[in-house]
Formats: C-alpha cells, structure tokens, sequence
C-alpha cells in the first residue's frame, strides 16, 4: 500500500512539469477566412496561448496545493476511522485509502480556464473559432 501512495505523490508531482506545447492545442480552432493579416494573427495567438500557457501552469500548482491538503485530510480521517473501526491494523490501511483519495479529489476539484481564455482572447481581437 505504500507503494501506491508514493507512485501516486510521484504522479502529482510529475503534473507540475509545464506543458509548453499547449499553442499545439489551439491550431486549427481559428477560421483561416477570419484572419486578414497573417502577421497580426500570429502576434495575437501568441499572445492567447501565452495566457492559456500561465493559466494552465496556476491550475497545476493549484492541483497540487489541492492534491496535498486532500490527502492530508483523507489520511487523517481515514486513519481515524479504521481505528474506530478496526484498530492499527485497519487504522494504516484507512489512512492509506483516505490519503489516495483525498488527493484524487482534490485534483479533480481543480478548474481549468485555459482552453476558455484562449478563445475569448481570440474572439475579442475579431476571430472566428470553431469550438
């Protein structure tokens, strides 16, 4: 069970790495009949990506905040109720589960805008999006 939890850490903390190649994401979202002026598109989608690019980094670090305080509560409460309920040996075992999934949820909790800015970025300097 120890061995699932520290995967587990080593996963969360392996979100942290920045996902650079999020510009990918958002090629092929704009209408190529909206752009009029190549130039100022690039300049402008650059600009967007680099928004979505700083959002997606504040979700992560988020995540982990989030991910560290749920597993911290899941532990204790889980430790606590296996105690109750079954003593040491159910206590390790509560707290394992109750760390495991309460850094699941507090991941999952996490909002992401990234996707959200970029295209109202886009909309406002007079592009057309597909989604």
């Amino acid at each position: 069970m120890k061995k699932i939890i520290v995967l587990f850490v080593i996963f969360v903390l392996g979100c942290a790495i920045p996902y650079q190649r999020l510009g990918n994401k958002y090629k092929g979202r704009v209408d190529q009949a909206s752009i009029t002026d190549p130039i100022k598109y690039q300049a402008d989608f650059d600009y967007c990506t680099n928004i979505a690019i700083r959002l997606e980094q504040q979700a992560i670090q988020e995540a982990q905040s989030r991910a560290v305080g749920g597993a911290i509560f899941g532990g204790l409460m889980g430790a606590a109720l296996g105690g109750i309920l079954g003593g040491s040996h159910w206590a390790g075992q509560g707290a394992a589960v109750g760390a495991i999934s309460g850094a699941g949820s507090g991941v999952a909790t996490t909002p992401v805008h990234s996707d959200e800015a970029f295209c109202n970025c886009m909309k406002n300097r007079g592009y057309q999006l597909y989604w």
